[in-house]
């Protein structure tokens, strides 16, 4: 009777930290491809591109935070997962918005090819 406690104690313990941040054996591959694919992904922005280039490229962001200035916006696009990254929008009034900032990515290479 103590052991089933005790297993049932641990299982409710890894349910309950699970979603800070704790991984359960196997799922690490799974997130690395997954990171190494939108890392590509992001690879291929450059500078100038429009919100439509990026969405096509990277996915809509998670979250979208704007700064209003003197006859201009900016906007920072916030991505969280599978890679935390944010990327800045230039957007002068009657121009269209273009990417100002490009990603740090810091991602490990593949080496197994």
């Amino acid at each position: 009777m103590r052991r089933r406690h005790i297993l049932s104690l641990l299982l409710l313990a890894a349910l309950l930290l699970a979603p800070f941040g704790l991984r359960v054996a196997g799922t690490g591959r799974a997130e690395d491809r997954d990171r190494q694919e939108a890392a590509r992904h992001f690879a291929k922005l450059e500078r100038g591109m429009t919100p439509e280039q990026v969405r096509e490229l990277v996915g809509a962001p998670d979250r979208v935070a704007r700064q209003i200035l003197y006859r201009r916006y900016r906007e920072q696009w916030i991505y969280n997962a599978p890679l935390p990254t944010r990327l800045t929008f230039e957007c002068p009034r009657g121009q269209k918005p273009q990417l100002l900032s490009l990603p740090r990515l810091s991602v490990e290479k593949d080496h197994s090819k």
